[in-house]
């Protein structure tokens, strides 16, 4: 008898081992297909074939519908150079984000809320960068240097409303470096 409950003890546990472990080989394989999916449904709605930009979008939670934020992501980088978003800062991306035709109901437009409310991290950087190497090299060149010129210009105006609102030499030098740093990838290789 006690052999008998000792043994069904242990085909539970053994159960409940490969059961745990089945669970987490399924949780493996959903998130895989989920992500394949994501990254076909994103190269399906910007025709972008490069499967490294493709992954970088992906793990930036960037999909097909939240692709338009992606432009707007330069304020966004300049607002966060002090460490924080003013109330202020805020209003002004929000009102860029409505004035390049995104509505408040978008998902683009809530991607830009949620990056006001939390500061992005360096992978969603390195993700605008190659985004916008891919475009150099995808999109005829006048409409690329127009969209350059575009994302420039807001993010000067954004920088310099920032220093003339709370002074000068409150976030200059760091905003400055970012701003090199948004010259520097629209300069990179085919990005004339």
């Amino acid at each position: 008898m006690t052999t008998d409950i000792l043994q069904v003890r242990e085909r539970a546990l053994e159960y409940e081992f490969c059961h745990k472990i089945d669970e987490e080989l399924w949780r493996k394989l959903r998130e895989r297909v989920n992500s394949d999916n994501r990254r076909r449904a994103l190269a399906v709605a910007t025709g972008i074939k490069d499967e490294r930009v493709l992954d970088e979008l992906v793990a930036s939670e960037i999909n097909g519908e939240t692709i338009m934020a992606l432009s707007l992501f330069p304020l966004v980088w300049i607002a966060w150079a002090d460490g924080h978003i003013e109330p202020d800062e805020r209003a002004a991306i929000l009102a860029s984000a409505e004035a390049a035709g995104l509505v408040r109901e978008s998902a683009s437009y809530h991607m830009i809320e949620v990056w006001l409310d939390h500061r992005p991290n360096s992978i969603l950087q390195t993700a605008w960068k190659d985004y916008v190497h891919y475009l150099a090299k995808t999109m005829p060149p006048a409409v690329f240097q127009a969209f350059k010129k575009n994302a420039l210009r807001r993010a000067h105006e954004l920088a310099d409303s920032i220093c003339f609102r709370y002074g000068f030499h409150h976030v200059e030098s760091v905003q400055d470096a970012i701003l090199d740093q948004l010259v520097e990838t629209f300069r990179y290789k085919n990005c004339a």
